[in-house]
């Protein structure tokens, strides 16, 4: 399926899906979305997932998180809410911030599950699907496009190539066999 790009402001107009488990993650994409805003007019419909197995093992008795400084905390399923309401807040007030300063027009609501919903969420509102991981160490990967076996990609091609030479990385075009070549086999 192709992306359809629309003109907007003399600017294409661009979905976008942003998926993350909590604000650190979130804020690496914002900042990708920041870069993207200026030559694109954007729709952005964000997500903050509370994940299943970080929910389940948070309620552990033996649960324990690392720090990246390396340090043990303990953790229980009373302090990872609390993590996720004041994840949510940050990541409300980030995107609030990101749409004055670039008229970006934006969404956010919570959802349970893992990052597979993003992309179910993207598929169904036809968006790209931006996914963000805070790193702590230098990125060693750079723009995945990722694509059907047969799908035009120019329009991908090109803002990952924007994308790419704005943070300086390399791009890597993923293709994916579809269900209908699968079924066919």
């Amino acid at each position: 399926r192709q992306m359809e790009v629309k003109m907007e402001n003399d600017k294409p107009l661009v979905k976008i899906v942003l998926g993350a488990t909590c604000f650190a993650d979130a804020k690496v994409a914002i900042d990708i979305v920041e870069k993207l805003a200026r030559t694109l007019e954007l729709k952005l419909r964000a997500y903050l997932l509370k994940e299943d197995a970080a929910l389940y093992a948070s309620a552990l008795p033996f649960a324990r998180a690392i720090s990246p400084s390396g340090t043990s905390l303990e953790v229980s399923d009373i302090k990872m809410q609390q993590a996720y309401f004041a994840d949510i807040g940050f990541y409300e007030r980030a995107l609030k911030s990101l749409a004055e300063q670039s008229k970006v027009s934006w969404t956010l609501e919570e959802r349970k599950g893992n990052l597979d919903g993003i992309m179910e969420a993207a598929t169904s509102h036809e968006a790209i699907a931006l996914f963000g991981f805070n790193q702590l160490q230098k990125p060693r990967n750079g723009i995945v496009v990722l694509a059907g076996e047969d799908q035009d990609i120019s329009n991908f091609k090109s803002l990952a190539g924007t994308l790419s030479s704005e943070m300086n990385t390399s791009i890597e075009v993923l293709r994916v066999e579809t269900n209908e070549n699968n079924a066919s086999n």
